[in-house]
């Protein structure tokens, strides 16, 4: 979920220089490159105050902080039929953004992606900085009603035939970004590496990493 527009961007904005002006900054670096720190970068992301452009209105020009209860009107962009709407981790970054004095509101972030689950097709973060991210429709509600922290299941219609054994080439990236998140876990007691595959999925599906999670799963 985090590789559409996640991280440093392949464009001429890599030159630009990026430095964190806070924690969830910092941790959008970070995540960037390690996926260990991804949920905890969508947890500061809900609790950290976010910048979006807003139509005035009867305010006065210029900056203005939400209220409980407030009613905004936020400027979003249509990109070849999309709405989207660019949100952004700092004053700072918005700065980076518009190219004119504009209308702009600070809010909670769960505040805001509850507001904008149901009227935006996407949240652009940061989209003139070195480092943001595309949030499609799906992952903007599932922040606003905090699933994305919840584990996923599937559940298949027949009996499917699972072949399991040890991968070819081992995800030694992967396994050390997981290892460093579980050292945080104290349920986890051990976890174990193997190479899932699904022939019936229609699809080559193939899971590197199987964890046994002794404390969640025994009684």
């Amino acid at each position: 979920m985090f590789s559409k527009l996640f991280g440093k961007k392949s464009s001429h904005l890599e030159n630009k220089k990026f430095f964190p002006d806070n924690r969830l900054e910092a941790l959008l670096m970070q995540a960037a490159n390690d996926p260990a720190a991804r949920p905890e970068f969508n947890k500061e992301l809900l609790a950290a105050e976010l910048f979006v452009l807003i139509v005035p209105g009867e305010r006065p020009h210029g900056r203005y902080v939400a209220q409980e209860g407030d009613t905004l009107s936020i400027k979003g962009i249509n990109i070849e039929g999309r709405k989207l709407i660019p949100v952004f981790t700092s004053e700072r970054r918005m700065r980076e953004y518009i190219q004119a004095q504009d209308n702009l509101a600070k809010l909670n972030g769960g505040v805001l992606f509850s507001m904008i689950a149901s009227q935006y097709d996407a949240v652009v973060l940061n989209p003139a900085s070195s480092y943001g991210k595309e949030f499609t429709k799906e992952e903007v509600a599932s922040l606003a009603d905090r699933s994305i922290f919840q584990p996923k299941q599937q559940v298949g219609t027949k009996e499917p035939k699972i072949l399991i054994g040890m991968p070819k080439e081992y995800p030694t990236v992967v396994v050390n970004a997981l290892a460093r998140y579980f050292q945080g876990k104290p349920e986890v007691k051990k976890a174990y590496v193997a190479q899932i595959h699904v022939p019936d999925s229609g699809n080559l599906l193939i899971l590197y990493l199987l964890f046994r999670w002794i404390e969640i799963l025994a009684p």
